[in-house]
């Protein structure tokens, strides 16, 4: 499983991606950022451009228990997830997911990726 991850991680499979809150009626553009290794112990966050581009996955962290809980992910089976990107501490609410996948999205459906939508893990 994580050799399928750091191909998928490797092909740089670009897309567009968009989130939207629905607030009394009306769609609110919601800041995407993406994450870039600057070196093996620091992580540096970056805001995605308005039009939502991004040029591949990265690794992510996604919430366990919250997945669990969901009945999203089975106890003692191991997972690896892949970010185009993220949104900081979001209220709850009603959101709109916006996501353009090129032609390489081939490469996803043969990896049989699925997508989650997630809370990231905290830190400890």
């Amino acid at each position: 499983m994580a050799e399928a991850a750091d191909a998928l991680r490797k092909a740089k499979i670009p897309a567009k991606v968009q989130l939207y809150q629905i607030e009394q009626g009306r769609t609110v553009e919601v800041e995407l950022k993406r994450s870039r290794w600057v070196s093996r112990n620091e992580v540096e966050w970056l805001t995605i451009p308005a039009d939502g581009t991004v040029p591949g996955l990265e690794a992510a962290d996604a919430d366990r228990e919250s997945l669990l809980e969901a009945g999203l992910v089975a106890q003692g089976v191991a997972y690896t997830e892949l970010s185009f990107a993220s949104a900081d501490a979001l209220p709850s609410g009603h959101y709109v997911l916006g996501l353009a996948l090129g032609n390489e999205r081939q490469l996803l459906i043969d990896a049989k990726a699925k997508l989650l939508v997630a809370y990231r893990a905290k830190k400890k």
